[in-house]
């Protein structure tokens, strides 16, 4: 079954241009493109949607309202945004409900290149409620104490990480050219940001396996960062790799988040790779799977999302990797020696 996209916009001929930038998709998208939001809700109700592009600012309904109440009955639906407006004007209102967002007018190509990436990732998911419920998610999953610390003058190390990445998960809300390096200007925005969340959305109870997969993040945020160094990686590189380090977990603190006991008895507190192969087996998709979905759908760079979803790199097998993926595995793979352990036996 082809994919299936609906496009939500008021004004017919900005919807008559999208069709026509999108026609050389029609043989492999099923597409729909409407003016009202009840015409939207009428196609998600009668078939499974993937992907949602809405206009932000129409007569009667906004847009942001529009997301907010497919999140709810259609939470497998992809929610993408787009808007007339300044991003930064509008990202209070869009942030836990859209995952993407775009302003007016976008390249079409732009676009379309992000909706392949999105459909590629949403592929790997064998089991509709898994995808239901990862869907839902438009900004990361953080423990509870983690966020109840965000009130705290004194900041610990794992909240100005937890800041950092939230900045880069929602950062398509401020920047046009999606997320990169997180700049110290906007890690206060960012911590902001986390305090609003923390006192309208937290979570009831901390969920154990949560918190250790957030800590193990943390560990691995520092790890990468020196690892990444030491192998004297260029700049950019670097950066990605800093990144790509505390996110690979993202994907299994989802799934232990949206599936708390079925994780906890099935995957449980087992390492990597281990717990990768659990995840696969009980929920039809990796952590490192789900993570790779969750940042192409908040706007990752493909060499970012490449990075979190390799898993093949292995102590005996590293040799046929390049210098970033075995920084990165020897980095989340605490069994492993550090970079230089790394170097030495490979030059042996």
């Amino acid at each position: 079954m082809k994919p299936s996209l609906v496009f939500l916009d008021d004004d017919q001929r900005f919807l008559d241009g999208l069709r026509r930038a999108l026609n050389k998709y029609k043989n492999d998208w099923t597409m729909e493109f409407v003016t009202d939001a009840e015409a939207a809700f009428q196609h998600l109700d009668g078939r499974r949607v993937d992907i949602l592009v809405s206009d932000h600012d129409m007569p009667g309904t906004m847009g942001d309202l529009v997301m907010e109440t497919v999140r709810h009955r259609w939470p497998a639906t992809v929610r993408v945004m787009l808007t007339g407006r300044p991003l930064p004007t509008v990202a209070a209102a869009l942030m836990g409900v859209a995952h993407r967002s775009f302003s007016k007018p976008c390249d079409p190509d732009h676009l379309a290149l992000y909706l392949s990436r999105v459909l590629a990732s949403v592929r790997v998911f064998k089991s509709p409620l898994v995808i239901d419920l990862i869907a839902g998610l438009s900004m990361p999953p953080l423990p509870r104490s983690i966020l109840l610390a965000t009130r705290s003058d004194h900041l610990e190390p794992g909240v100005q990480i937890a800041a950092a990445l939230f900045q880069l998960a929602t950062s398509h809300l401020s920047a046009e050219n999606g997320p990169g390096a997180v700049e110290d200007h906007n890690l206060r925005l960012a911590l902001d940001q986390l305090r609003h969340v923390a006192q309208s959305r937290l979570p009831p109870i901390e969920n154990p396996i949560v918190l250790g997969l957030w800590n193990e993040s943390v560990a691995i945020a520092g790890t990468v960062q020196r690892m990444a160094k030491a192998a004297q990686l260029e700049s950019s590189k670097q950066r990605e790799l800093t990144i790509a380090g505390p996110f690979s977990n993202i994907g299994s603190i989802a799934l232990a988040e949206v599936l708390p006991g079925s994780y906890a008895s099935d995957v449980g507190t087992a390492d990597t790779p281990e717990r990768w192969v659990k995840e696969k087996s009980t929920f039809g998709a990796s952590g490192l799977e789900v993570g790779a979905f969750l940042l192409t759908a908040w706007g990752f760079p493909e060499p970012i999302v490449d990075e979190v979803r390799s898993q093949g790199v292995t102590l005996s097998s590293m040799g046929n990797y390049p210098r970033e993926a075995r920084v990165l595995a020897g980095a989340r793979d605490r069994s492993w020696p550090e970079l230089i352990e790394i170097e030495k036996q490979l030059a042996g």
